[in-house]
């Protein structure tokens, strides 16, 4: 029944139900704990009472609530059954901690379940927006897919009984009133925009002790400002800027700026994802908490400074029987005359053997151990550089360079050596 359930049934009445519900011989059949009232005012939620008789045709229980004689029609979804009354008072206790909770489903076309098991039976489809009944919860926490939280026991308004994961559920307090209501869409992004997000590329990189500093930039981020309702996405290519009115929920961890057109997930206090189209594709990127960016860059600045000191005072000039020599100044320049042997294996011809090294790339950590680094030879080809990449170790008064071909880098990491290097070896004067 989905009209008023809940009816006063006077005493004539009341003796001709009991001339039609089926009954067992006894005064009573049972005890039952009422799982959703639909007045309150009446029979409360989680109210013990005695269930009389039955109806199977009308798929109702007749009872009384033990206050006075008066019984009452009530649909038999709406109460859980008992042979003893303790059970049913013991059942009553779990359903008034429950008693002003309901969920609002978030997601269209979520199931409810017969167990709290993604593999279990599919009960029910829900429609977006529409409300149930919350009536427990298992006590321990559950994963699913990615996402880990509780499953609930809920009603739909049809009488439909199940468990639902809570991932797409909007958990609320009916006893509050709705003025008084935290919206759970602006409490999850408040929680969010609390600082600045960077690229999570750039956590690997610190990971992997290899910070490239063209992409690793304190500019480049997720940059929200609550307080005037305006986001600013800064990428290595271009930069984009996004206005809100109001947030609005999309399940658990996510929430949609409205008229935006941009989502969030936050997967904890230092992590998001964030959603947009740009150029009418869908950008997805993950975002990171970190903390003392600039310093990070320093210290990467200075490992570079270091590598180069190292060079410098092993020696300024290097020599090779073979392959020519090489003239490095304090500002990084250098000079490589006598390359022939190189060229067109290596070095391209057409250069005039000047540029500038640098020390932008890095070592895998299986090649630590081995090199000191990754040096890079800027070449100068009219007004454009082409990039000679050597892995290098410095000895006594001694450099030694092994070539490395581009494809043996992967985001600026030396990943391997070649099968057969190339290695040169020069001394210093």
């Amino acid at each position: 029944m989905n009209s008023k359930y809940i009816r006063l049934i006077t005493l004539a009445s009341l003796l001709i139900l009991i001339l039609t519900f089926s009954s067992c011989g006894k005064k009573y059949l049972g005890y039952g704990t009422l799982l959703w009232s639909d007045n309150e005012e009446i029979i409360q939620t989680g109210k013990v009472v005695t269930i009389i008789s039955e109806s199977d045709l009308a798929d109702i229980y007749l009872v009384n609530d033990g206050l006075s004689e008066e019984s009452y029609q009530i649909d038999r979804w709406r109460i859980s059954f008992f042979e003893e009354r303790s059970e049913a008072e013991e059942k009553a206790q779990e359903i008034i901690a429950y008693k002003t909770i309901f969920a609002r489903n978030l997601k269209d076309g979520l199931l409810i379940r017969e167990q709290p098991d993604i593999n279990s039976n599919r009960v029910y489809k829900m429609r977006k927006n529409q409300v149930l009944k919350v009536y427990g919860r298992m006590e321990n926490m559950s994963t699913v897919g990615q996402y880990e939280g509780y499953w609930y026991q809920v009603l739909t308004e049809y009488g439909v009984a199940g468990y639902c994961f809570d991932h797409y559920l909007d958990i609320f307090d009916s006893s509050v009133k709705p003025e008084e209501q935290v919206d759970p869409a602006q409490l999850l992004m408040e929680s969010a925009f609390t600082g600045v997000y960077f690229p999570s590329a750039f956590v690997e990189m610190i990971e992997k002790k290899a910070i490239d500093l063209t992409l690793f930039k304190p500019q480049i981020g997720f940059f929200p400002d609550p307080e005037n309702k305006t986001i600013k996405i800064v990428t290595n290519t271009y930069t984009l800027s996004f206005q809100w009115e109001t947030p609005s929920l999309l399940d658990k961890r996510s929430f949609e700026l409205a008229d935006s057109g941009l989502e969030v997930t936050v997967f904890s206090d230092t992590r998001l994802q964030v959603r947009y189209y740009y150029q009418d594709k869908k950008v997805i990127t993950n975002y990171v908490v970190i903390e003392n960016i600039e310093d990070i860059i320093i210290a990467e600045n200075e490992r570079r400074e270091g590598l180069f000191t190292a060079l410098l005072e092993t020696g300024t000039n290097y020599t090779s029987s073979a392959y020519g020599e090489i003239n490095i100044g304090l500002d990084r320049n250098f000079s490589w005359r006598g390359y022939d042997r190189l060229t067109p294996q290596i070095i391209p011809g057409g250069s005039d053997g000047t540029g500038k090294i640098r020390f932008d790339k890095f070592l895998s950590p299986a090649l630590r151990e081995e090199y000191t680094g990754v040096i890079t030879f800027n070449l100068r080809y009219g007004e454009e550089f082409i990039q000679i990449n050597f892995l290098y170790s410095l000895e006594e008064r001694k450099l030694r360079l092994t070539y490395i071909p581009e494809n043996n880098f992967e985001n600026k990491i030396v990943r391997k050596k070649s099968n057969s290097p190339i290695v040169i070896a020069f001394s210093a004067e």
